[in-house]
C-alpha cells in the first residue's frame, strides 16, 4: 500500500467549483465569462459538468484555483469522483471536496498534503496533470528544463512530470524565458490546459483526437490518446489504434484487448489488475503508473516503464528494456530474460528472478533482490544494495568521484581564506550544479562537471574586529547531480587567528578612553565594567605622561579606576588597579594633570573621620583617602559608598588601596584625573 504522508492542512478560502445552482443555468447567464479569453473552454467544461458555477450566479475565471479544485475538476474529468474518504488526508468527511480529493489521492496525484483550500502553485498543477492523464516518462529528458530560467525551482518530485510536459510541447515557457512553476495558476488557465490535454469528455470517438472513454465499447478507431476512466470500467478494444492509451478507471471489471496498437499503453487503474492482451497486439511501450494494488504485466513488450508510486508490480513478459521511474514500488521480474534495466526512481525495490545483461542504477536508495544475475551493473550512485550475482560492476558519476578540500588549519591575522575543492575520477560529463556552505551559508549554484581533476576555488575575506570575532569557521563544498539528485559533499573546520589586542588599541584607544561617568550607580556595575589592561597601558604611554617619579597614577572617571603604572624601561606598565569613588556630579573631581605633594595619616573633624591622605593638587585640599567613618572611629563606616561618583571631590578608596599609594607613592608623582 502507500506510504503515510505528513498532513500540513488549514483552512485558508471559501469552497470554489463546487457551489451548484438550485436549476442549471445557461453559461451566458454567469456575468463574470461574457468576453473572458478562456470563454469557449470555460463554456464546454461546464457543459461538460466539469466545473459549477457558484451560488452567487459567478464562475469567478480569474481567481487562483486551489488544490482541493484542481483535484476535483480532474476526477471529474476522469469520472473517478467518489474515493473512500482517507483518513492520511486528515479528511472528516464532511468537507465539499472529500471524496474527489480522496480518489485523487487513491489515483497517486497527490504526493504530499497540501492546504487544499489555498492556490496551488504550478507545478504541482503540472505533475499532478501528468500523473492523472499518465504523460509523465519513467525516464524523460531533463536537460529539456535547462533553457528555463526557474528551472532550479522545480522540486525533485515534479522534475521528470514537468520534463515530459515540456518534452511533448505540452508545456511552454511564460514571459522572460521562465516557466512560472511557484506562481498561481488561474481556473480558467486550467480548464485551458485540460482541453489542451483532452478534446472530448464523456465518450467521444473522433478520429485522431484525444478524448476520454468510460464504460464504453471502443473498436475500429484511431486516435491520438485514449484515456479508459470511471469508477468501474468494462475494457472492450478491438481494432484500435492510437499513440497513447492509458487505463485510469478506478476498477477493471472485465478486460478484453485485441489487435490494439499502441505506441504505448499506460496501465493505471486503482484496482488489482492482470494486464494479458491477445498476442495480436502491436505495444512499443507498457507504462505501469498511478497508484493502488498490485498490476500483472502478463505479455511481452519491447520496453515496460514504470512511472507509478507504492505498487506492487510483476511482470512475467519479456521486455529488452524496463525502465523504473517511480518511487517506493517492489517490482518482480520473472520474465525469461531483460536485456536492460535502469532505475531512475528512489526507494524501489526490484525482484529480479533472470538474467539482466545490463542494470543500470541512477539514483538511490535502490535494492536489488532475487534468484537472478547481473552481467554488468553499473552503478552511478552508492546507496545501492544488491545480493544478486555480477560478473562486472561499473561505477560512475559521483559514485565514483571523491571530493576534498584543501585549506589552511589555521588563518593567520589579516589574511583572506582560500579554499579548492577538488574533485577527482566519476564519470566526465557536465550536468552538475555545486555549491559551497560557509559559516552554515549556503552559496548560489553554479554549473560544473566531473573530469580526470577538477578543482573549484572558494575566497573569504574576513572583517577583524576586537570583540566577536570568530574564531573557528566550517566550509563545505557540496556538487549534485542533476539527472540524478545524488550529491557529494567535502567539509573541513578551521582556526582563525585574530590580530593582538595591541593591533586594535594602537589604532583606536585615544578614541576609546573618554572621561565622564558611564555606569548606572552601583558598585556592582564597577566590579565588572573596565578598560582591558593593555588599553589601559597603550593609553598612558600614547598620551606621552612623565612623572618625576618611577610612578604614574591615572584616575578613570568613567569606569571609578585608580590605574597605578611603574615605569619599566621606557613604557609604563600597570601594577595596581582599584576600584574607587570620584566627585558627586554637585562637586566633581576635576580633570587634569596634577602631582602628589603630601601625606597625612588622617583627617580627624567633628563630622567624620578619614585615613590615610595622600593630596595630589598642591594648595587645594583633593586628595586620595579612605571612605568616611564615624567622628574617631576606625572601624564604624559612616558612608561605605564606593564604585560611582559621591565624594565632594577628592578620591575615596578602601583602606588597603589608599594604604598601598601612602605607603609607596612618592611626593611629586604625576596624577592624571580623566
Amino acid at each position: 500500500m502507500r506510504k503515510t504522508v505528513s498532513l500540513l492542512l488549514c483552512i485558508f478560502m471559501l469552497p470554489m467549483f463546487m457551489l451548484t445552482m438550485p436549476v442549471k443555468a445557461d453559461f451566458k447567464d454567469f456575468p463574470d465569462v461574457e468576453g473572458h479569453w478562456a470563454y469557449k473552454s470555460l463554456k464546454k467544461a461546464y457543459n461538460d459538468g466539469i466545473i459549477k458555477g457558484y451560488t452567487d450566479n459567478t464562475m469567478k475565471p480569474d481567481r487562483a484555483i486551489t488544490a482541493a479544485e484542481l483535484f476535483t475538476i480532474v476526477t471529474r474529468v476522469l469520472r473517478s469522483e467518489h474515493g473512500q474518504v482517507s483518513e492520511e488526508l486528515g479528511l472528516s468527511g464532511k468537507e465539499w471536496f472529500a471524496k474527489n480529493v480522496s480518489a485523487a489521492y487513491e489515483m497517486g496525484l497527490i504526493d504530499s498534503v497540501p492546504d487544499f483550500n489555498a492556490p496551488i502553485k504550478r507545478q504541482d498543477a503540472f505533475y499532478a496533470l501528468a500523473v492523472a492523464f499518465q504523460l509523465a516518462y519513467a525516464d524523460p529528458d531533463e536537460t529539456v528544463l535547462d533553457g528555463f530560467k526557474d528551472a532550479g525551482e522545480i522540486s525533485e518530485k515534479n522534475r521528470a512530470a514537468m520534463a515530459s510536459l515540456v518534452q511533448d510541447g505540452l508545456v511552454k515557457g511564460v514571459l522572460d524565458n521562465k516557466l512560472a512553476v511557484n506562481e498561481n495558476m488561474t481556473r480558467a488557465e486550467f480548464v485551458t490546459m485540460i482541453y489542451r490535454f483532452v478534446d472530448s469528455v464523456g465518450g467521444g470517438t473522433v478520429d485522431g483526437g484525444r478524448y476520454v472513454m468510460p464504460n464504453e465499447q471502443l473498436k475500429d478507431k484511431n486516435a491520438d490518446k485514449i484515456w479508459i476512466s470511471g469508477d468501474n470500467s468494462d475494457i472492450d478494444l478491438e481494432n484500435v489504434s492510437a499513440n497513447l492509451i492509458a487505463i485510469r478507471s478506478n476498477k477493471v471489471s472485465s478486460s478484453s484487448i485485441k489487435n490494439v496498437t499502441a505506441e504505448r499503453f499506460a496501465v493505471a487503474p486503482v484496482g488489482a489488475y492482470e494486464f494479458t492482451p491477445d498476442t495480436d497486439c502491436d505495444i512499443k511501450t507498457i507504462s505501469v503508473g498511478g497508484a493502488g494494488d498490485k498490476i500483472t504485466i502478463g505479455t511481452s513488450a519491447p520496453k515496460i516503464e514504470v512511472t507509478s508510486t507504492g505498487r506492487k508490480i510483476e511482470i512475467n513478459g519479456d521486455t529488452d528494456l524496463l525502465v523504473i521511474g517511480g518511487s517506493g514500488n517492489t517490482v518482480t521480474v520473472n520474465s525469461s530474460g531483460v536485456d536492460k534495466i535502469i532505475i531512475v526512481g528512489k526507494n524501489n525495490n526490484v525482484i529480479l528472478n533472470c538474467r539482466a545483461e545490463t542494470v543500470s542504477v541512477k539514483k538511490g536508495p535502490s535494492d536489488i533482490t532475487g534468484s537472478g544475475s547481473i552481467g554488468v551493473l553499473e552503478k552511478r550512485t552508492s546507496e545501492l544494495t544488491c545480493s544478486l550475482s555480477v560478473d562486472e560492476t561499473k561505477i560512475f558519476g559521483l559514485a565514483a568521484a571523491e571530493v576534498t578540500l584543501t585549506l589552511p588549519k589555521k588563518l593567520p591575522a589579516g589574511e583572506t581564506l582560500h579554499v579548492t575543492a577538488r574533485i577527482d575520477g566519476g564519470e566526465p560529463r557536465t550536468g552538475y550544479v555545486s555549491y559551497w556552505t560557509f559559516n552554515g551559508n549556503k552559496s548560489k549554484e553554479f554549473s560544473s562537471s566531473l573530469s580526470v581533476k577538477q578543482e573549484y576555488e572558494y575566497e573569504y575575506t574576513y572583517t577583524y574586529t576586537y570583540s566577536g570575532m570568530p574564531t573557528t569557521g566550517t566550509i563545505e563544498f557540496t556538487i549534485v547531480d542533476k539527472e540524478t539528485g545524488e550529491s557529494k559533499s567535502a567539509s573541513a573546520t578551521f582556526e582563525v587567528e585574530n590580530y593582538p589586542d595591541e593591533y586594535y588599541y594602537e589604532k583606536d584607544v585615544l578614541s576609546m578612553v573618554t572621561t565622564g561617568y558611564k555606569g548606572n550607580w552601583t558598585l556592582e556595575w564597577a566590579k565588572n565594567n573596565d578598560y582591558p589592561d593593555i588599553a589601559k597601558e597603550m593609553w598612558v604611554n600614547k598620551k606621552g605622561y612623565e612623572s618625576n617619579t618611577k610612578y604614574l597614577i591615572w584616575v578613570s572617571i568613567a569606569y571609578q579606576r585608580c590605574n597605578i603604572f611603574e615605569k619599566k624601561g621606557d613604557k609604563w606598565s600597570l601594577v595596581r588597579s582599584s576600584i574607587v569613588a570620584t566627585g558627586a556630579p554637585s562637586s566633581p573631581t576635576p580633570v587634569g594633570v596634577y602631582k602628589t605633594t603630601y601625606k597625612q595619616t588622617g583627617w580627624y573633624t567633628a563630622k567624620y573621620t578619614c585615613y590615610p591622605i595622600v593630596r595630589f593638587w598642591e594648595g587645594s585640599g583633593y586628595a586620595f583617602h579612605s571612605r568616611l567613618y564615624e567622628p574617631g572611629s576606625k572601624t564604624v563606616l559612616q558612608d561605605s559608598r564606593i564604585g560611582y561618583p559621591i565624594s565632594l571631590g577628592c578620591i575615596r578608596m578602601y583602606n588597603e588601596d589608599v594604604q598601598w599609594i601612602y605607603d609607596n607613592i612618592p611626593t611629586k608623582t604625576t596624577v592624571v584625573i580623566f
